[in-house]
């Protein structure tokens, strides 16, 4: 198992208190269109931070970590071919 430094900890945990949020919000509602309001307004993140800091690393995690929580279907997509064996 790797453990995340501190500041890739972070990430991790902040992405995954506001992923938590949605999920809360979206159960509260139960129109369509209020469950794409809901997503349309706390729904994205863009995790930024410079090569090799482990950005594949921090969303790995959140995914594992979410994937406890709810269910959900996760696709990856690497923009290069190198990334795929990391």
């Amino acid at each position: 198992m790797i453990t995340l430094k501190p500041y890739q900890d972070a990430a991790a945990g902040n992405t995954l208190e506001l992923f938590r949020y949605v999920a809360g919000q979206l159960e509260l509602v139960s129109k369509p269109e209020e469950r794409a309001a809901v997503v349309a307004h706390n729904g994205g993140v863009l995790l930024k931070a410079p090569t090799g800091s482990g950005k594949t690393l921090v969303a790995g995690e959140i995914v594992q970590a979410l994937s406890r929580d709810v269910k959900v279907v996760w696709f990856w997509f690497a923009p290069f071919k190198g990334l795929v064996g990391q």
